[in-house]
């Protein structure tokens, strides 16, 4: 049992963006490494969500100056840039957002700036990596939460 756990832990990466660029470590391994991305679609302030099984990373949300991001790219690491994977219903900074089943992505809560306002909200895209560019974000038949999630 401690065996597997142990090959768990050495598998996760912490992820971070800032500098214009996305910033990996492996704290386990000590292992970093940085990619720059000479793009200015780069918010501050994103989720990212790092789909290991599929081999991509998401950046959702974050800000652009005063405004709250509602755009969800994919990093192109071999190219350095951000190719925009969908866009959310609400603009969001401080939010979650967690990779379920290998293929649903569920985007919580945060802040809107664009209104002002904290969200109790959530948004979910269906199959987010299925063959076409076509994306959505659904809020439908999803219930929000009783407060808001920041």
């Amino acid at each position: 049992m401690n065996k597997q756990l142990a090959v768990k832990i050495h598998q996760h990466e912490l992820i971070e963006v800032r500098d214009r660029a996305i910033h990996y470590y492996q704290p386990f391994k000590e292992t970093r490494r940085k990619v720059s991305i000479e793009d200015d679609k780069l918010t501050e302030n994103p989720t990212l969500v790092n789909t290991k099984e599929t081999g991509r990373l998401l950046v959702i949300g974050g800000n652009k100056g005063y405004r709250s991001s509602n755009k969800v790219y994919q990093v192109d690491e071999c190219m350095n840039t951000l190719k925009l994977h969908s866009r959310l219903k609400i603009g969001r900074v401080g939010h979650a957002a967690v990779y379920i089943n290998n293929k649903d992505i569920y985007v919580i809560g945060g802040y809107n700036s664009n209104t002002n306002k904290w969200l109790s909200s959530m948004e979910v895209c269906y199959d987010a990596f299925s063959g076409g560019e076509d994306h959505k974000w659904e809020q439908d038949n999803i219930a929000e939460m009783n407060e808001p999630r920041y």
